[in-house]
């Protein structure tokens, strides 16, 4: 019989949604908008009780709060920690999520606020190009991974 512990790596691994992109808002700084998450993919959907509450056991045990969404950087790492840590990428079905994500920290959206100054200062509109060029890189290269077992194992290619 498999225990709770077990089971909970098992949902996780299956369960756990990664998203990152960009949209255009005009409210944000250099009129793009980076959003970023770790969400469930069912967990909060239908009324399982039992689950939630075995699944917040298992992860106050590891020192990760149970959410629905998790947006805050420190969140997202505390999960991508604890992933590496339990060597659970090779499993984890949105594996090729994290290097994109990971690339986002250490390469933030160019904004034209500098707030630790408290000044504005203008956007580098060829460093923002750029950013967006190597974003997309990385996000096709996210799509190709997932949706590699497409057309027998081939490489799926957009018409």
């Amino acid at each position: 019989m498999m225990d709770d512990w077990s089971f909970t790596l098992g949902f996780i691994c299956a369960d756990l949604d990664i998203y990152t992109g960009v949209s255009r808002d005009d409210r944000y700084d250099g009129g793009f908008k980076l959003r970023k998450w770790i969400s469930w993919k069912t967990l909060f959907v239908y009324p399982r009780n039992e689950l939630l509450e075995k699944v917040e056991e298992e992860l106050e045990n590891i020192g990760i709060e149970l959410k629905q969404f998790y947006y805050s950087e420190s969140d997202i790492k505390k999960w991508f920690h604890f992933l590496k840590q339990a060597k659970l990428i090779p499993y984890f079905s949105q594996a090729p999520k994290i290097e994109l994500m990971e690339w986002v920290f250490e390469n933030p959206l160019p904004t034209r606020t500098n707030r630790k100054m408290g000044m504005h200062v203008p956007v580098d509109f060829e460093e923002t190009v750029k950013w967006m060029s190597d974003f997309d890189v990385l996000k096709e290269e996210e799509y190709k991974i997932l949706y590699k077992e497409m057309n027998k194992g081939e490489l799926y290619e957009k018409e």
